[in-house]
Order: C-alpha cells, then structure tokens, then sequence
C-alpha cells in the first residue's frame, strides 16, 4: 500500500484547474447559487479556512502506475 498525503487546499485546487472548476456549478444554478458555492469552496482553501490546516490521505493498493490530477503540482 503506497499512502500520499496533500493540503487541502492544495489538493482541491488542482482537482478544479483542469476544468476551471466547472464541477463546482450544477446546472440551472442562479448567481446566488454560484456565489454561495465560491464561498464555500474559499472556505476550504484559504489559509484561513480548513485548507491549511486538513490534510488529504490517499491510499492506494495493487494499482500500477496510477497518476491521480489532484497531486500534479499547481
């Protein structure tokens, strides 16, 4: 079993930079919507927020040669 660790913060910016975090919006969402769900994801990622302070355990098992996105570097 190969374990990785990340920030939090860390780990959810790169899962969002390949799609410019378009998974963070549902479809038919109003602004209010959309404005709620930015603040709660800079909840998550700023220092001030949880980001800094969780980390991201990652566990693998018997899977060969797997890149996950969310740990590309920034």
């Amino acid at each position: 079993m190969t374990p990785l660790a990340a920030l939090l913060a860390a780990f959810l910016l790169a899962l969002g930079k390949g799609n410019d975090f378009a998974d963070l919006y549902d479809q038919g969402m109003d602004e209010i919507g959309r404005t709620r769900a930015r603040f709660q994801l800079k909840t998550l990622i700023y220092p001030e927020g949880l980001g800094e302070r969780f980390h991201v355990l990652l566990q693998q098992k018997n899977v060969p040669q797997s890149q996950l996105t969310a740990l590309n570097p920034l």
